[in-house]
């Protein structure tokens, strides 16, 4: 995964067919491995900076609602020890890049939207369940 990070900001890349190596990146970001996630979002950041089909293809893939689910990890996380700091200040960094470059220059507006949608409605229906467990649980009580 550093060996992709590193190169995908090369030119030779941009004209490269990698769609099976974003495809398997797009995966990995729900790991929870942090080295891992963070050369993930770094490739991620550098590939759809320079090529539209990649940014196409990224999109189609869910690349955005993924990204975003990042973001929504790293926010949720309550206690970050400081000797990590760095590395999820560097995914959030590379996430929110990413996120930029895959918007910019690119007809995505009603794509994001529905991203967007799609990643709120679910944290609604997660609170909803949650809700629905503690009721259970008191009547219980």
């Amino acid at each position: 995964m550093r060996c992709l990070s590193a190169v995908s900001d090369t030119e030779s890349v941009s004209h490269e067919n990698i769609q099976s190596a974003m495809y398997r990146v797009i995966q990995i970001l729900g790991s929870t491995d942090l080295p891992l996630v963070r050369y993930a979002t770094g490739f991620l950041c550098n590939v759809a900076a320079r090529n539209r089909d990649n940014k196409a293809y990224l999109c189609e893939n869910k690349a955005i609602e993924n990204l975003m689910r990042v973001l929504e990890v790293l926010s949720s996380s309550t206690q970050v020890p400081t000797k990590l700091s760095w590395i999820y200040q560097e995914i959030f960094d590379n996430t929110l890049l990413a996120i930029s470059n895959l918007t910019s220059n690119y007809n995505v507006v009603g794509y994001i939207q529905h991203a967007c949608r799609q990643v709120f409605f679910m944290k609604l229906h997660d609170f909803g369940q949650l809700c629905k467990l503690r009721l259970s649980k008191n009547q219980i009580l």
